[in-house]
């Protein structure tokens, strides 16, 4: 079966986007799958420094100032990613953006990190109108990665903490475990 890595970036812990990872890791792991969850929103993981020079020194960042040469080697083994973020101002969180741009590092990796399989989980208070900048830079990251997306459920409106409980978006997360 897959390997997959969710890489939550929720500073919330039980928060929306946690629930929706949970309800999604749960209906993977029942058919059989090897899931990880990374909460990259609770950990301390850098912006990406832009210098170029990932894997000169042995590991992926050149720089060991955070956590991120720690889950690297997990993400680049993994066969599907899952990115999960609240809507912050009209965008991803940014601890989870971090991560996204942090993974600048697997470019020069090429094919080792192209053909996965990836899905993006997103809450909000909002409508749905405030999905379409997260939505446009994971689709974008996707498509110049070659990942194959299984998957996107956003849920808005769902600002109250444990709000999606009182919505069909648990059930939408479990569903696109069936497409790994």
């Amino acid at each position: 079966m897959s390997k997959v890595v969710i890489l939550e970036g929720s500073p919330k812990k039980r928060g929306n986007t946690d629930l929706m990872c949970e309800a999604f890791a749960d209906a993977a792991q029942a058919a059989g799958h090897d899931v990880q969850v990374i909460p990259v929103g609770r950990m301390h993981i850098d912006g990406c420094k832009g210098c170029g020079a990932c894997y000169k020194a042995g590991r992926p960042c050149v720089f060991n100032t955070d956590e991120w040469n720690d889950i690297a080697p997990d993400i680049l083994a993994a066969d599907a990613i899952v990115f999960a973020t609240p809507v912050y101002w009209f965008g991803w969180a940014a601890q989870a953006k971090a991560a996204l741009d942090r993974m600048f590092c697997f470019l020069p990796k090429g094919e080792e990190f192209r053909g996965k399989k990836c899905a993006f989980f997103s809450a909000a208070a909002d409508g749905e109108d405030v999905f379409e900048a997260p939505l446009m830079v994971f689709e974008k990251s996707a498509a110049l990665n070659g990942w194959e997306v299984i998957g996107e459920v956003c849920a808005a409106r769902c600002g109250a903490h444990g709000a999606v409980r009182e919505t069909d978006h648990l059930a939408m997360a479990a569903a696109v475990a069936e497409r790994l």
